[in-house]
């Protein structure tokens, strides 16, 4: 994945969080929140054009770096 692809997914996922402690990584997979956060749908399009996903089995979206 792309740093600005990356870093944007973050910035959108950021606008909806609210707990500063919603990130994990393991070995080539990170992920941020969890799959049932509220947000436009504009914004999940956006993530998913960025590379981003959401992964329901450790339930958070997602991208590999």
């Amino acid at each position: 994945m792309r740093l600005d692809n990356f870093i944007s997914g973050l910035q959108i996922i950021r606008k909806y969080e609210t707990d500063s402690y919603c990130i994990r990584a393991e070995h080539d997979q990170f992920w941020a929140s969890s799959c049932d956060l509220q947000m436009s749908v504009e914004d999940t399009a956006k993530l998913e054009e960025l590379g981003w996903f959401k992964d329901h089995d450790a339930d958070g979206w997602s991208a590999f770096i």
